[in-house]
């Protein structure tokens, strides 16, 4: 179960994505009543019990899985794709040197107006990401069928 504490910080992210900001987990636990030391250490609230079952409620995986599926079949990936990372962001699915580099990555595609990606290149890059988290859970549903 979550706190009081998870709660405000998630519903903080959420609202601040909402506005089209960016996410910053420190800075989220110490306006939710976090210490200054333990928002120093995001990836304790990320890897949380809690946490998890919070954004399992509200960003479930099956939901976040259906959207991949669109994203990789989908015509207008880049919306969709920053939408997703927001929600894969919030769940806590990256590793945060990962993560670094995907705020970068996608940062730099907004302020320099990079050239699409084939199609192809587009669907290694979300398999890479699919598979270095561990997002099977298509595949479990499939064999519990």
């Amino acid at each position: 179960m979550s706190t009081c504490n998870q709660k405000q910080v998630f519903n903080k992210i959420v609202e601040n994505v909402r506005k089209g900001g960016k996410v910053n987990v420190g800075r989220a636990m110490l306006e939710s009543g976090y210490s200054e030391s333990t928002s120093k250490h995001p990836e304790k609230l990320l890897n949380s019990k809690g946490w998890g079952d919070l954004t399992e409620k509200y960003l479930p995986d099956k939901l976040l899985f259906e959207r991949v599926y669109e994203l990789i079949n989908g015509n207008e990936w880049r919306e969709r794709a920053a939408g997703l990372d927001m929600a894969l962001r919030i769940k806590g699915r990256y590793k945060l040197a990962e993560l670094t580099t995907v705020i970068n990555n996608i940062n730099s595609m907004q302020t320099n107006k990079v050239e699409p990606i084939s199609d192809e290149k587009f669907d290694e890059i979300m398999m890479s990401y699919a598979e270095k988290n561990r997002l099977k859970i298509l595949e479990k549903e499939e064999l519990e069928k």
